[in-house]
Order: C-alpha cells, then sequence, then structure tokens
C-alpha cells in the first residue's frame, strides 16, 4: 500500500475537521436568529436534498437489506447526526466557544474509552498519551498561555450539554465501525440523515409555535454551509476515515478543530499567530499524530528487519 493511500482517511478526518472550525462560528453567529432545533431541521432538509441526488448518481447495489442493520442504523440517527449537532447548537446558546472548544478537546479520550469497552480496540499506553498531550495543547492555546485564564474559565449547564454532545459522537463513531464494513459511507451517510431528519423535526416545528425565526439572507446562507458542507461534506469525509482506521484513531485528530478555527482567523482575518498559540498548535498536532500513528511506528520499530 503506497504512502498516499495510508495517509487517504486521516487527510479525510482532518477536512471535516476544517469544516466543523467553520461549523462554530456559524453556529455562533446564528443563534440569535433561529433556535437549534430549526437549525438541525433546515440543515437536515439541505443535507437530505443534496443525498438525495448523489445516490441516486452514486448507489451501489450490492449492499444488504436495510433491515439488517436498522436498529443500528437508528442509533446512529439518534446519536450522532441529529443528538450531537442538536446538542451543539443548544450548547453554543449557554456557552461560548472557550468552554465549547475544551468540552469538544475530551472527544479522544471518550472514544478511545469506549472503542476500548465496547468493541475491544486495543488502546496502547502511547495512544493514552498522544490524547493527553493533544488535550493539554487545546488548553494552551485557549488559556492565551495563562494559568490564571485558564483558572478562572467558568463552567455551566451550556458546557454539560456539549460534553453529552461529545458522548454520543464517539458513540456514533463506534457503531458506525461496524455497520459501514458491509455498507457504504454515502449510504449510511443518506439513511442517517433522514432518519434524523425525522427525529428533529417536530422540534424545529414547535421552536417556530413558541418563536418566529428571522430567516434573513445571512441565515439562509449560514444554513447552506452548514447542509452542503457540515450535513455532507464533513458527514461523509468522517465517515469515511472512521470506516478506514476506526473510532479512537479517528477521535485522535478531533483536537484539530480548534486548531484550525485559529489558523482561519490568522489567513482570512490577518490575525496574528501569538506564541502561546504556536506552542498549543505543536502539542495538538503532536498529540494527534502520537494517538493516531504512535503504535504502528512503534511496531514498525519493533519488527525485526528481513535479511537482505
Amino acid at each position: 500500500m503506497s504512502t498516499l493511500s495510508r495517509l487517504a482517511p486521516h487527510l479525510w478526518i482532518n477536512v471535516a475537521c476544517i469544516i466543523w472550525a467553520g461549523n462554530m462560528t456559524v453556529g455562533r453567529a446564528l443563534r440569535e436568529h433561529i433556535g437549534p432545533g430549526m437549525i438541525v431541521t433546515l440543515r437536515g432538509v439541505v443535507s437530505l436534498l443534496l443525498l438525495v441526488v448523489l445516490v441516486r448518481l452514486l448507489r451501489s447495489g450490492n449492499e444488504p437489506p436495510l433491515r439488517k442493520d436498522f436498529w443500528r442504523l437508528c442509533f446512529m440517527a439518534a446519536s450522532g447526526v441529529a443528538g450531537y449537532q442538536g446538542l451543539l447548537y443548544l450548547g453554543l446558546r449557554y456557552t461560548d466557544a472557550i468552554n465549547a472548544a475544551l468540552m469538544n478537546s475530551a472527544g479522544p479520550l471518550v472514544a478511545m474509552t469506549m472503542a476500548w469497552l465496547a468493541l475491544g480496540t486495543v488502546v496502547r499506553p502511547v495512544q493514552w498519551m498522544g490524547a493527553l498531550l493533544s488535550l493539554v495543547g487545546i488548553a494552551v492555546i485557549l488559556s492565551g498561555g495563562s494559568f490564571e485564564q485558564l483558572k478562572a474559565i467558568q463552567f455551566n449547564v451550556g458546557d454539560l450539554i456539549m460534553l453529552a454532545g461529545v458522548v454520543m459522537w464517539a458513540a456514533y463513531s463506534v457503531v458506525g465501525r461496524g455497520v459501514m464494513r458491509s455498507r457504504s459511507v454515502l449510504s449510511v451517510t443518506a439513511v442517517t440523515s433522514a432518519m434524523s431528519l425525522l427525529m428533529v423535526t417536530p422540534w424545529g416545528l414547535w421552536e417556530v409555535s413558541t418563536a418566529t425565526p428571522q430567516l434573513t439572507p445571512a441565515v439562509w446562507a449560514g444554513l447552506a454551509y452548514m447542509g452542503i458542507f457540515v450535513g455532507v461534506g464533513a458527514l461523509m469525509a468522517w465517515n469515511y476515515g472512521v470506516k478506514s482506521v476506526g473510532p479512537a484513531e479517528a477521535m485522535a485528530f478531533m483536537n484539530m478543530t480548534p486548531l484550525y478555527a485559529v489558523l482561519m482567523s490568522t489567513l482570512l482575518l490577518h490575525e496574528p499567530m501569538r506564541d502561546h498559540q504556536l506552542a498549543g498548535a505543536v502539542l495538538v498536532v503532536g498529540g494527534s499524530l502520537l494517538a493516531a500513528l504512535g503504535p504502528q511506528w512503534l511496531a514498525r520499530r519493533a519488527a525485526p528487519e528481513s535479511p537482505s
């Protein structure tokens, strides 16, 4: 297998993280105009329309009947597509970007624990070390390099909501690995998106009955970004990565999301890259690579050289 083929799943996982970096910003921008139930509902409609077109063009006919994985697909729709996204946008109404990023940075540790408990995945000490190193890097970036500022962070109910969402996303990834052994990434993404839309629509309709959403052109642009790039692009990229390398290895890169947000600010808004951000970035990248690729590197080091 070529180096590019081995790295492709990790590249797609990072594509998902780049898109999610923008999703955090857009989600916070929309919270004053539209409720979280309407966000996930309208975003789901946009995503499903695009997925229907893709399925009609690219669908493979050699997959098992839907009933074979029906309940696992329902769980994925409820936990990852509806649950995680709904809790993300709901949590952003009560907390700020710093706290939200801190809660999300627990994702790799949660996923490794779940993969170990549910799938019997062997998690090496080097992977735990990498996840912790990445978590420290996030703390350095968000604290401005000041321990006093880190201690001053106050947690609230929004943070608990965000943490519950991270647990749901890890569960989605763990279950998805098993489902995608016999199903394509496109099929799983489309089916779970359709199921999740049925689940969240009552929430969106209830919000409309209690408050009128402000559907301005800017709001529709934000929903289009969420529906096309987050709901289809990032989800398919992530599912491909999970199918290829497993949930624990995929989640090792989840902490790249806030780092990409910093890089976007530097490149697009011309905000300076500060020393603490650079130091944190080194820790995040190093920790993510250590958690994802460390076991493979150690195995190659330990393997006896073949005689020439």
